[in-house]
């Protein structure tokens, strides 16, 4: 399923700067974060296992770089799509809450 890059927060970094280093580790791209879109919170319950994810979007530019796949990482591939396709690939609800916040945002 897609997603959009992202990951953990290092302890003591700011969440902009988490942004910028995860997508350059997972994409190759360079970008600044323009704005806050939204965030989004969910939770899993295991019986072995309680997880919460809280889930900051931003809007961001490209600086430099060249897409690529992540190396010796995670994220199985990467690829750009057109937006109008983006609202119906299999993706993840993360996917999703951004379109909503780019919608509702009217960017």
């Amino acid at each position: 399923m897609w997603t959009l890059p992202g990951g953990g927060i290092e302890f003591g970094e700011p969440p902009e700067k988490a942004m910028t280093r995860e997508v350059l580790e997972e994409t190759g791209l360079e970008v600044i974060a323009l704005d806050l879109l939204g965030i989004n919170s969910f939770t899993i319950t295991k019986a072995d296992e309680n997880f919460h994810s809280i889930q900051i979007v931003y809007l961001a530019d490209i600086m430099a770089g060249e897409l690529r796949y992540e190396e010796q990482g995670t994220t199985d591939m990467c690829a750009w799509h057109p937006y109008r396709d983006v609202q119906v690939l299999d993706s993840v609800e993360l996917v999703k809450f951004a379109v909503s916040m780019i919608n509702w945002h009217g960017v």
